[in-house]
C-alpha cells in the first residue's frame, strides 16, 4: 500500500488484528487528496428536463443552506422516474462547478429494491472503507466498528478542508442508509428512495416529465444512438407527442421507447405510437433487453404486504383519474381509518400518488396499467367483482344524496352526508371526473342499473354547471342499457335527453336528429305520451336555431297530446316551451298567456327552477309589449329564485334581460352595472358565447350614456370572442355597433373647441 495515502499514529489504542478502537486517533493524510470523480458512475449525456430539480438538490446540499452541520437531500419517486440519474447530475455539477466537497465523493447502489442483490450497511461500509484506501485487513467486523471509523476518517478529511460527498442510491429502507451517513460537519448526503426515508434529511419528491421534456429526452436518445441525421421523432411531432402521452413522462419509459426506435432505423415514430396505443400490451411493448417497465415495477410489488398488495390491485377499478380514502374505504369494504394508514403506505413507496388535496389519490398510468394485469391474475382471492360493485354503489349512494340539495332550495334539503349546499356542490366537482367514468364504464361491465342511476342523478350538477359534453356523455351511455335491453320506450325517453343535452352544447342538428329519432319510435309504438315529450324536446330546439313558426305549431301539437295524458308534469314544460317560441315569432301577447298558465301549474307542482325560467321568460314578452315596470319585477323574482338553486348561468341570463329593460327605460347607467355583472358571470362559467352577448349589450348601454371610448372597447371584445365562435352574423353586428360608436367619438372630437382658436 502506498504509505503516502494513510499514516496513522495511535495512541492508547485496541488492536482489532490490523484495525485499531482508540481514544486518540490521529490521521494522517496525504498532503492533495483529488476528488473522488471516478466514484460516480457516468453521467447521461442524454439527461433533460431537470433543470430545477437540480437546482432545488443544489441548494439543499449548499454549506450554506439551512441544514448545516451535516446537509442531506433524498431524492424520492417512483421506479424509472430517473432519481439515479438526477443525484449522478447534481453531484457531479458540484464536484466540477463547486468546491464544497473538495474532498470527492463516495457512491454506492444499495440495490435496496432487489433481494437477490440488495447491499447490507455492513457491506456498504466495506466498499466505502476501502474507496477511502484502507485494505481489507484494516477493515473492522463489526457494522459498529465499521461505522466509526467511517465517520473518524470522514470526520479528518473534514479538519483539513476536505468535505466528502456521500451519494447512496437505491436505499430501501431507513436502516440500510442510517450506518452510511457521516457524522456532522463531514460533508454531504445525497440519498435516492422509493419511499420516504426518515434519515432527517430534506426530501425532494421528484416528478414525472413533461411532455415536451419527454419528447427532448426521447429526441436526444435516438440521436444519441443513430446520429444527428436521425430526426423521426422531430419529424413526426404528433406521433412523438402520443409516444411521450403513453409513456406518461415516465423516464424509464421514455428511453426504452427510444431504443425501441433506434433498434429499427427503418420503423416510423408513428408505427410505435400505435404499438403502444392499446394499454394491455402496453407493459409488453416497453421491453428491451434487460430493461423493462414491468420489471422495475415487480420490485416495488413484491415487497408488500398481503393487506396492501390487495388495495393495490384492486385500485385501478376505480375509472376515473383519482380515488378518495372514502371511496377506496367502500372498495375493499374496510374500515376508513384502516385503509388511509395502507394508502399512505403505498404512497411512501410510491405505487400511489398523494392528489391535490387531503384524502385524495391517483396512480400513475403505467402502475395502473401494472396494478390492474396484477388484479386480473388475484380476481378470485381479491372478490374483485364485488369490490367493482361496492364502488358504484358507493359512487351512487352518495351522488343521489348530493343531488337533493340540488333539486331543492338553498338551506332547505337535509342529509346525513351533507352539512349544506356548498359541502353537496363541492363533493359533486371533487367526484365529476369520477362520478362521470364510473357512469360511463358501469353498464360495460355489467352494473347498468349503476349506469342509469348515476346518470339520473348527475344530470341536473351537469347541465346546471354546463358540463354539456358530460352530460351527452352519462346521457349516451343510459341509451346503450336500453338499446342492449331493447327497450324501446325507455330508448325514445333516452333519446329525448340526448336531444336535450346537444341543444344545450349547441349542437342543434344532432339534437333534432335524436329527437326525431325519439318521435318515430314513440309513434311507432303507439306511445302518445312519449310522442309528445318528443315532440314538445324537438320544438323546444327548433326555437334555439331560430325556426319559430315551425316550433310553434309543434308544440301546440304537444300540448294538445300532453293535455289528452293530463299530466301536469308536461303540461306545464309544454306551455312554458310554446310561450319562448311565440316570443321568437313576435307573437309577445300570446306568449304572455302561454307563459302565465305555465307559471301557475308549476307553482303547484313546486317546480321552483322551472318557474324562474318561465318568470325570466314572461318578462321578455311584457317588456316586448311595453309593460317595462312589470317585466323589471319577473326578471328580479327569477334572479331570486336562481340564486336559491346557485344556477349562475340562469341568474346571469336574467340580469342580462333586465338590463335591457333598464335600457328601454332609460336608465343607462343601472343598465350598465347589470350587462357588467352578466359578463364577470359569463367569464366564471367559461361561457364563450354568453359572454359576447353581454359584452355587445354591456356596449350598447355604455354607448347610450355617453362612455363611448368604453363602449368601443366592449363591443371590441365581444367581436373578437363571436368571430373565435365562428358566428359571423353576430360578429358583422357588433362590428356595426362598434363603427356607430367611433363616429359618436369622431364627431364629439370635431365639435369640441380647440385651445386658442378665434373667430375672425
Amino acid at each position: 500500500m502506498n504509505t503516502e495515502s494513510h499514516f496513522n499514529e495511535i495512541r492508547d489504542g485496541v488492536f482489532f488484528h490490523a484495525v485499531i478502537q482508540g481514544r486518540n486517533i490521529t490521521m494522517q493524510l496525504p498532503r492533495q487528496i483529488k476528488p473522488a470523480l471516478w466514484g460516480l458512475p457516468r453521467k447521461s449525456a442524454t439527461f433533460t428536463g431537470r433543470d430545477e430539480d437540480v437546482q432545488i438538490l443544489l441548494r439543499l446540499l449548499s454549506p450554506d443552506g439551512d441544514q448545516s452541520p451535516l446537509p442531506v437531500a433524498v431524492v424520492s419517486g417512483m421506479a424509472g422516474i430517473g432519481k439515479t440519474e438526477l443525484a449522478v447530475q447534481t453531484a457531479a455539477h458540484i464536484l466540477e462547478k463547486t468546491d464544497w466537497f473538495s474532498g470527492g465523493a463516495l457512491f454506492i447502489n444499495l440495490h435496496g429494491y432487489d433481494n437477490s442483490r440488495s447491499v447490507a450497511p455492513d457491506q456498504a461500509l466495506a466498499g466505502f472503507l476501502r474507496s477511502l484506501g484502507l485494505s481489507g485487513e484494516q477493515i473492522p467486523d463489526t457494522l459498529e466498528d465499521r461505522s466509526r471509523l467511517y465517520r473518524s476518517i470522514l470526520s479528518s478529511y473534514a479538519s483539513h478542508g476536505q468535505k466528502v460527498l456521500v451519494v447512496i442510491d437505491n436505499a430501501s429502507t431507513t436502516e440500510q442508509a442510517d450506518s452510511l451517513l457521516p457524522g456532522d460537519g463531514a460533508g454531504g448526503v445525497l440519498i435516492t428512495s422509493r419511499h420516504f426515508l426518515d434519515v432527517g434529511a430534506r426530501l425532494h419528491e421528484l416528478g414525472v416529465l413533461d411532455q415536451t421534456a419527454s419528447v427532448e429526452l426521447m429526441d436526444n436518445v435516438l440521436r444519441r444512438a443513430r446520429g444527428p441525421e436521425d430526426t423521426r421523432l422531430q419529424d413526426a411531432p404528433q406521433p412523438a407527442r402520443q409516444i411521450a402521452e403513453a409513456c406518461a413522462g415516465l423516464p424509464l419509459a421514455l428511453r426504452i421507447a427510444a431504443a425501441l426506435l433506434a433498434d429499427s432505423p427503418t420503423r416510423p415514430a408513428a408505427s410505435l405510437a400505435q404499438a403502444l396505443k392499446a394499454a394491455q400490451t402496453r407493459l409488453d411493448r416497453l421491453s428491451r433487453e434487460e430493461k423493462a417497465v414491468r420489471a422495475a415495477f415487480e420490485l416495488s410489488y413484491q415487497r408488500l404486504p398481503v393487506n396492501q398488495a390487495r388495495i393495490f390491485r384492486l385500485l385501478p377499478l376505480n375509472p376515473g383519474p383519482d380515488l378518495s380514502t372514502q371511496a377506496t374505504a367502500s372498495l375493499v369494504n374496510t374500515e376508513e381509518h384502516d385503509v388511509e394508514a395502507t394508502l399512505l403506505d403505498l404512497a411512501r413507496a410510491h405505487l400511489i400518488e398523494a392528489g391535490t388535496k387531503w384524502g385524495r389519490w391517483r396512480m400513475h398510468d403505467l402502475i395502473r396499467i401494472f396494478a390492474d394485469e396484477c388484479g386480473h391474475s388475484h380476481a378470485g382471492r381479491d372478490k374483485r367483482e364485488d369490490a367493482q360493485e361496492n364502488l358504484f354503489e358507493y359512487y351512487t349512494h352518495i351522488t343521489q344524496e348530493a343531488n337533493n340539495f340540488l333539486l331543492a332550495e338553498e338551506n332547505t334539503a337535509t342529509s346525513n352526508l351533507f352539512s349544506s349546499n356548498d359541502h353537496a356542490w363541492e363533493w359533486l366537482e371533487t367526484e365529476r371526473a369520477n362520478l362521470v367514468a364510473a357512469t360511463i364504464t358501469a353498464h360495460t361491465l355489467n352494473f347498468p342499473g349503476a349506469t342509469l342511476r348515476l346518470c339520473a342523478a348527475l344530470s341536473t350538477f351537469l347541465d346546471q354547471q354546463r358540463y354539456f359534453d358530460d352530460l351527452i356523455a352519462v346521457t349516451r351511455s343510459t341509451l346503450s342499457v336500453f338499446q342492449n335491453a331493447s327497450d324501446h320506450k325507455n330508448e325514445s325517453a333516452a333519446l329525448c335527453n340526448l336531444g336535450n343535452a346537444l341543444t344545450r352544447a349547441g349542437r342543434f342538428e344532432e339534437a333534432i336528429s335524436a329527437h326525431s329519432q325519439s318521435l318515430a319510435i314513440s309513434q311507432e309504438l303507439g306511445d302518445s305520451h312519449g310522442e309528445g315529450i318528443s315532440l314538445l324536446n324537438l320544438g323546444t330546439t327548433l326555437t334555439s336555431i331560430g325556426q319559430p313558426e315551425e316550433a310553434v305549431d309543434i308544440l301546440r301539437r304537444s300540448l294538445k297530446i300532453c293535455q289528452g295524458t293530463d299530466n301536469a308534469n308536461y303540461i306545464g314544460a309544454a306551455l312554458a316551451s310554446l310561450g319562448n317560441s311565440l316570443i321568437e315569432a313576435e307573437q309577445p301577447s300570446e306568449a304572455a298567456d302561454a307563459l302565465r298558465q305555465a307559471i301557475a301549474i308549476l307553482r303547484e307542482l313546486d317546480r321552483q327552477h322551472d318557474v324562474g325560467k318561465a318568470l325570466n321568460s314572461l318578462g321578455i314578452a311584457l317588456r316586448d309589449m311595453g309593460q317595462l315596470d312589470e317585466a323589471i319585477g319577473l326578471h328580479t323574482e327569477a334572479g331570486n329564485i336562481f340564486r336559491l338553486f346557485r344556477d349562475l348561468h340562469a341568474e346571469g341570463a336574467t340580469l342580462g334581460n333586465l338590463g335591457i329593460v333598464f335600457l328601454e327605460m332609460g336608465q343607462f347607467e343601472e343598465a350598465a352595472r347589470l350587462h357588467n355583472r352578466d359578463v364577470e358571470i359569463c367569464r366564471d362559467l367559461e361561457d364563450a358565447y354568453g359572454e359576447a352577448l353581454a359584452l355587445r349589450n354591456l356596449g350598447t348601454a355604455l354607448l347610450r350614456a355617453g362612455r363611448l371610448e368604453e363602449a368601443v372597447n366592449s363591443y371590441s371584445q365581444a367581436a373578437i370572442i363571436f368571430g373565435k365562435l365562428n358566428l359571423p352574423d353576430h360578429q358583422v353586428t357588433t362590428l356595426n355597433d362598434r363603427a356607430t360608436a367611433r363616429d359618436k367619438i369622431l364627431q364629439r372630437w370635431k365639435e369640441k373647441p380647440r385651445d386658442g382658436a378665434r373667430g375672425k
